[in-house]
């Protein structure tokens, strides 16, 4: 009888999905469409999305993200 490991892709802990969730301000301005120096000067006017910092690097959960795009077509801006 042969012992099959699981390759580490394979395996999904709560973290990594936690992780899937998290995006850089790259990720984040691509996934709403905007660049980086718009999404930059929204964090900074605190009128884009909510972010948090990460060990020293800005984080967007995507469901903020969602949230904000949801809130935006809301308020026709």
């Amino acid at each position: 009888m042969r012992l099959r490991i699981a390759s580490p892709k394979k395996i999904s802990s709560p973290l990594s999905r936690y992780k899937q969730d998290l995006l850089s301000l790259e990720e984040a301005a691509r996934y709403l469409n905007v660049s980086k120096s718009t999404l930059f000067r929204w964090r900074s006017q605190m009128i884009g999305p909510r972010s948090f910092l990460l060990g020293g690097r800005v984080r967007f959960r995507l469901s903020e993200l969602d949230a904000f795009v949801a809130r935006s077509e809301a308020s026709g801006t």
